[in-house]
Formats: C-alpha cells, sequence, structure tokens
C-alpha cells in the first residue's frame, strides 16, 4: 500500500537491500586440483582471523582455471554458495615455507575434523620417500589455541606434547602417555572446534547473517525484502535453541519496522481477527516486539553507515512463514492461471478472510496476491490436493466507517480513486464493498495470470478507475468464476455482493469438486 499523500509517485515493484554479511577474506591461498581453496580466513563470521581453512568445492570451476597466483581481488563462490574474496595467494606471499617448529620436516599443516586434530602431512622426498622427524609441533597459531593440544603428525614418528615439552615416540600408534593426553583435550579445546565446524556448517545451510533480535532468540537469513508499503523490511529468521544457540524449528518471518504505530496496529488487527466469530486463513501471528536489539556482525555501507544500525530500535512481528507470496507464485507459472481446483481454493481462502475481518467491523483496503502467501511443502499443484494460502499483512486494516491510512492502486475501487483524485482521499468512508470490488480484482489475477491494469503506473491506474470505468471479465473461461468476479467489479458498490453472497455464490456449491464449509 501507498501513503495517500505520495502514491502517484510511487511504483508497484517490490525491491531488495544489500546483503548484511561482509564477505570473508581468504590470503596466502592455494587453488587444490579438486577445486577448493585453502589458506588463511579473515574477517570470517565463525572462525577467527588467521585460522586456515578449506572451501567446499568451487561452484564456477572454468573461474578457477583462469585464476593464477598472481590475482587478487577476485570472489569466488562455493558449491554451497558461501562467498570468500581473495588476497594474495601463497606463492606470491612466500609463505609456503618450511614450518619454524617443525623440526625440518617439509608439507602442509591441514586440521582432521574427524579426530579433532592438527595434522601435518609430508611432503614427498626426491626418493619417493616420506620425511622423518622425531620432534614436530603444529604452528603457533594453533598451539596458542589452548594450553594442551596433541598434535599428531602422519607419517612421523613421534608427537611433540607442549605440556611437557617432550618427544613421545608412537609405537603401532599407540602411547599411554599420547591417549591421556588425548582424553583429556576431547572435553575441552577439541570439541569446542568441532562445535565451531558444525557452527560454521550449520550457518552455510541456513544461510545465517550472523545478526540475531531479542537476545538471541531469532537467527536472521538470507537477505531482506521492503515490504509493498516500503514501511518494513521482511527477513526469514529461525529460532535458536536456548542451550546450544543452533537454529530450530521450521522459519519464520520477521517484520521489522521503525514505524511503531503502523506495526502496533497490525499486531492489534491479528489479535482482533483471530478472536472474532470467524478467524479466517491467516498466517499465525507469533509474537510482537517492541524496541529489539539486533546483535551481530555489521557492513559498513557506501554511505559510511552500518546495515546493523538499519535493525535497532525497531518493532517486529514474527509470523508464521509460507513459502512464497501469491504473487511471486503467479510469476513463477509464466503468468498462467491457476488449475480449476487451485482457483476454487484461493478464491475461498481469499473470502474466508474477508468474511472474519468484516465479521470484526474492519475494511482491509489492502487485498492483493502480494498480501497472500502460499503454504506448504513445496510449489506444485498436486491433483486432488487443496492449494492452500494464507492472508498476511493486516496493517492497512481500519474499522469500517472510518478512513483509510494508505491505499494500492490495483487494490482499490472506483469511487475511492474519484476521491483520491479529487483530493478528498483522507476524507474517504471506507465500506465492506471497498474489499469486494479488490476481491475481484485479485481473482481476475488468478484466473488469467495477470493484474487487470497490468504494466500501468499507479497513477494511471487510478485516472482510468475514476473516469467511469467498466471491467471487461470476458478472458475469465469458467462462466460461474466470470459471473462471480464481474459480480465484485460492479461499479456501483451498493450493487456488490456481500461476503456472505459471495461464499454462498454457485462457483463453489455447483462446481462439481465437492462442498465447502462457510
Amino acid at each position: 500500500a501507498l501513503p495517500i499523500s505520495e502514491a502517484p509517485l510511487k511504483g508497484l515493484a517490490r525491491t531488495m537491500i544489500n546483503p548484511m554479511p561482509t564477505i570473508p577474506l581468504i590470503e596466502d591461498w592455494t587453488m587444490l586440483e579438486t577445486g577448493e581453496v585453502q589458506g588463511t580466513v579473515i574477517g570470517h563470521p565463525v572462525f577467527d582471523d588467521g585460522t586456515t581453512v578449506t572451501t567446499s568445492q568451487l561452484r564456477d570451476l572454468d573461474l578457477m582455471r583462469d585464476i593464477t597466483d598472481e590475482d587478487e581481488g577476485h570472489v569466488v563462490v562455493t558449491q554451497s554458495g558461501s562467498k570468500y574474496k581473495l588476497g594474495l595467494s601463497a606463492k606470491k606471499n612466500k609463505r609456503q615455507q618450511t614450518p619454524k617448529n617443525s623440526g625440518g620436516a617439509k608439507g602442509e599443516w591441514s586440521y582432521d575434523f574427524f579426530n579433532s586434530l592438527p595434522l601435518f602431512k609430508p611432503s614427498e622426498t626426491k626418493k619417493g620417500k616420506q620425511e622423518k622427524n622425531n620432534g614436530v609441533s603444529p604452528p603457533n597459531s594453533i598451539i596458542s589455541a589452548a594450553d594442551s593440544i596433541l598434535f599428531r603428525a602422519n607419517g612421523i614418528n613421534s608427537v611433540l606434547l607442549k605440556n611437557d615439552k617432550k618427544n613421545y615416540p608412537i609405537s603401532n600408534g599407540k602411547n599411554d602417555k599420547v591417549d591421556k593426553y588425548k582424553n583429556e583435550i576431547r572435553s575441552s579445546f577439541d570439541n569446542n572446534l568441532l562445535d565451531q565446524k558444525k557452527l560454521y556448517e550449520v550457518t552455510v545451510k541456513y544461510n545465517l547473517t550472523g545478526q540475531t533480535i531479542a537476545n538471541g532468540k531469532y537467527l536472521l537469513s538470507g537477505e531482506a525484502q521492503t515490504s509493498t508499503s516500503g514501511k518494513s523490511q521482511i527477513w526469514t529468521a529461525y529460532r535458536s535453541d536456548p542451550k546450544t544457540g543452533l537454529p530450530i524449528g521450521k522459519p519464520v518471518t520477521i517484520k521489522l519496522t521503525d514505524n511503531s504505530q503502523a506495526i502496533r496496529r497490525e499486531s492489534r488487527n491479528y489479535k482482533r481477527i483471530k478472536s472474532g466469530l470467524f478467524r479466517g486463513e491467516f498466517v499465525e501471528k507469533i509474537e510482537f516486539l517492541s524496541d529489539i536489539e539486533v546483535v551481530g556482525a555489521k557492513e559498513e555501507e557506501e554511505d559510511g553507515g552500518s546495515s546493523a544500525n538499519m535493525l535497532e530500535g525497531k518493532s517486529v512481528l514474527v509470523l508464521e512463514k509460507g513459502l512464497m507470496d501469491l504473487q511471486e507464485y503467479m510469476y513463477q507459472r509464466d503468468r498462467v492461471g491457476l488449475s480449476s481446483r487451485a482457483m476454487r481454493d484461493a478464491a475461498h481462502s481469499a473470502g474466508k478472510c474477508i468474511q472474519a475481518i468484516h465479521s470484526s467491523n474492519m475494511v482491509w483496503t489492502d487485498l492483493k496476491t502480494d498480501n497472500f502467501v502460499v503454504i506448504g511443502e513445496d510449489t506444485d499443484e498436486k491433483e486432488g490436493e487443496p492449494f492452500v494460502i494464507k492472508g498476511i499483512d493486516l496493517e492497512s486494516a481500519m474499522p469500517l466507517r472510518s478512513n483509510p491510512v494508505d491505499y494500492s492502486p490495483q487494490a482499490c475501487p472506483p469511487e475511492f480513486a474519484d476521491a483520491y483524485i479529487s483530493g478528498r482521499g483522507h476524507d474517504f468512508i471506507l465500506d465492506t464493498s471497498y474489499d469486494m470490488w479488490s476481491l475481484g480484482m485479485m481473482l481476475y489475477e488468478l484466473s488469467t495470470g495477470y493484474h487487470y491494469f497490468a504494466g500501468e503506473t499507479p497513477l494511471s491506474i487510478t485516472k482510468a478507475l475514476k473516469n467511469n470505468f467498466q471491467a471487461d471479465v470476458s478472458e475469465v473461461k469458467d462462466a460461474k468464476l466470470r459471473d462471480l468476479i464481474q459480480l465484485c467489479l460492479h461499479k456501483d458498490p451498493k450493487k456488490r455482493p456481500t461476503i456472505t453472497q459471495f461464499l454462498f455464490h454457485p462457483y463453489f456449491l455447483t462446481s462439481g469438486i465437492g462442498s465447502r464449509s462457510f
């Protein structure tokens, strides 16, 4: 919905904001033959700066072949979707040397997550045999992570235990002293590293930004969208486990805004409608939070501000999440109208939402495909299974006979368009017939696959509605549905059906798909 005072100046499309997390830098990197990058990471949301990591395989292997040791500044993307910026390569930085504490052994350092141990892989000698060493310790960056650390070297005949400053020979891979240290370390340092690896994997899997709200209660994920009103940011989030801090359960929708008046009104509207005689088919409101605190990664914006600050001091609605909104669903269908069963299910669900709102003596004023979400495991329309949609965004719903706070051009009726063009939009008296017009327009879009005013600007839509507009619904193929939509789009608001008349229209009762309960 658009502010009444500014509506003609704004477009209909939603916009995206920049992703919140920074891109980690990998210094001293080496491109492995198998397509991974190995190096020292800086600015990672999980690992400390200076930690040696090996990424998963790169997504673009052709790019991998084009990158040389002299290149820096490239951003590479792994198969899992993680992004890394390449700094100086190991060859260019001249860092691929014998470790100072390696006792002369040549090779590469890595980390064995299965056994929770740093590993040193000796390089081959000219004779094809591995180097031997009687006192190998890991690099200082690994040793400094804990006072007690066990270093296991593959192909090396002894280990150095930092606590004792002694070498212990390994006979057949066993040593009582070594085993004792190993058991002690597993309960502290090693388990912590395993937790870090798990956290990293979870971060990638759930696309976590590293930001939390409500004292860590919710973990933000992915990128934010701007709501159609332009007043709010819409995030995906996960509830965090109080014990582990890891995401649990199904994702939820987080609606953040600094317009506390609007979001408090929306929270009250959900409560009012859900407690009425008819509950409708809206998403569940989980909770309302005010003056939230955002904790986590910050990214400097081009204008010098911090992206995390965009979320501070805002109010939040936590809502049930759908797969996608109904408008996006129609885009994915390449603007092909819904099938007969799905069309009937969607029309019935939208009608039930209006029934709940009108029985609560309210007018929605913003009924459109953007404000419904598809519910289910996937978006495929399966024969014999219901097509489930639920209503969202009650921010613009107002009491019956009151005045609107904003409007959506594609959802407003001719009588409002006339009042708006005449400068009387703020004084327009809301009636239930407003929503019945909006409902007719939405059903037309779902049936034909495109909005009635597709491609038009907000101002051109408003002007067209004012100028003795008569809806042409001949593109709707189903005769009963065509009649129902025509009734909803009657120019005279008094001749539009009530929501009860809508739900008992022959389209629902004699469509041959089965009975409906109201």
